[in-house]
């Protein structure tokens, strides 16, 4: 598993993990947990509503490529096309999210610039990000994952030694760094196109594929940031802010796991058409090497833990029991992970967004409930409980209708 280019993928993802991670500490520190929080919660709208950029064209790019359904550059250029068609469209809904979700006892106008900064960010990132990985150019793709967030870091430092870093000062750099990245990447793709012969291709063409894709997507952002959004709402933005800094550490241990898929996803598409059992039981060793390196991920988010009110500040002092809370995440999510991946990479994309859309209204439903009772804590078992939930739902789906082709079988001997 630990090859060159698995290695080349999580380093990419370290390196933008690690300094999304010092991004936070420097904001933290500077916003306080009630601004930190308005902040957290306008970034978790942005990453949820940019999950549907191009409706899902890029995992449909790396599938096409993988499986040779198109050749690269008409691929890339129907990406390309597709991700420019829906932004002005996602543009207009998350800033319209961000007006009624995020409480106005942080400044309005700041949340729209950040709303719309991060939504420019997560856009041009992913695009550059599946542009590379379709034709497995594991360098590049590392160098598109993590130059966009070093480089806000190192605009976030001289910002913090001169105290001029603050909420509406950050606004200003996430929308015109936001908007740099879209024009470096659209750019780069109008140059290279410039001279090519046009090949008109439906932009909707498998959109519903696609769609599925993005759904599945969103779905999984709505585990990750529902919970932060309805805390502000129904707790406070300082709540917000406690919690994200320890729902980000449990992300970080999770970035092997992560690296890991993207790494393998062509492969995982040329595999998964022999069907999700053969793909399944061709994973079965990286399947339980994996299962047991999340158990190790559990015990580092635990001991990591204790160091969070020393970056951030005696303010977040309660990220501490939260994290603890969280530790067991990424064995649970990690299990999710692996079923989704390996259906949606084996024809049933449709059916695993289907079973994340169902979990990401229970998780609605559930966190909103069980926060009324217990604040943080209840978001926290609500997120185990979708996360346990979804696994059992998907692969009692997955042996009935096993069950069903197998009847049919027998019924039908020829």
């Amino acid at each position: 598993m630990f090859s060159r280019p698995y290695l080349t993928v999580t380093a990419g993802f370290g390196l933008r993990s690690l300094s999304l991670s010092v991004l936070v500490v420097l904001l933290a520190r500077a916003f306080g947990p009630s601004e930190f929080g308005g902040y957290a919660v306008s970034v978790s709208l942005a990453s949820f509503i940019a999950t549907f950029n191009g409706l899902g064209a890029g995992p449909l790019h790396v599938r096409d490529v993988a499986q040779g359904r198109r050749t690269y550059p008409e691929s890339r250029d129907l990406v390309a096309r597709r991700v420019l068609v829906w932004l002005l469209p996602l543009a207009i809904i998350a800033l319209a999210c961000g007006w009624f979700l995020v409480p106005h006892n942080v400044n309005p106008a700041a949340v729209a610039l950040i709303v719309l900064g991060e939504l420019l960010y997560y856009v041009a990132t992913d695009l550059a990000m599946r542009v590379m990985q379709a034709r497995e150019r594991y360098a590049r793709m590392t160098i598109a994952l993590s130059a966009p967030s070093m480089l806000r870091v190192l605009i976030a430092i001289p910002l913090l030694l001169t105290h001029t870093l603050n909420l509406a000062a950050w606004a200003l750099v996430s929308t015109g760094t936001g908007a740099a990245f879209c024009c470096i990447v659209f750019g780069a793709w109008a140059w290279r196109t410039r001279t090519n012969s046009h090949t008109h291709t439906p932009l909707f063409q498998e959109s519903v594929s696609g769609l599925g894709f993005a759904v599945a997507n969103a779905s999984s952002r709505i585990h990750g940031d529902a919970d932060k959004v309805i805390l502000a709402r129904m707790v406070s933005t300082s709540m917000a802010g406690v919690y994200t800094p320890a729902y980000r550490l449990v992300e970080v241990f999770l970035l092997p796991i992560s690296a890991g898929v993207e790494w393998l996803l062509p492969s995982l598409f040329r595999q998964g058409r022999q069907g999700f059992g053969r793909s399944l039981r061709s994973s079965i060793g990286k399947i339980a090497l994996t299962l047991l390196y999340a158990s190790a991920l559990c015990v580092g988010v635990y001991a990591a833990s204790f160091v969070l009110p020393l970056l951030l500040g005696r303010a977040y002092a309660e990220t501490v029991p939260i994290a603890h809370a969280l530790a067991l995440m990424p064995l649970t999510m990690t299990c999710w992970v692996i079923v989704r991946t390996l259906a949606a990479t084996s024809g049933h994309e449709r059916s695993a967004g289907v079973v994340e859309l169902v979990g990401a209204v229970f998780n609605i439903v559930v966190t909103i409930a069980l926060v009324a009772a217990w604040s943080w804590r209840g978001a926290v078992a609500a997120t185990y409980l979708t996360q346990l939930a979804m696994v059992a739902g998907y692969i009692l789906y997955i042996a009935w209708r096993s069950h069903r082709h197998d009847a049919s079988k027998t019924k039908d001997p020829a």
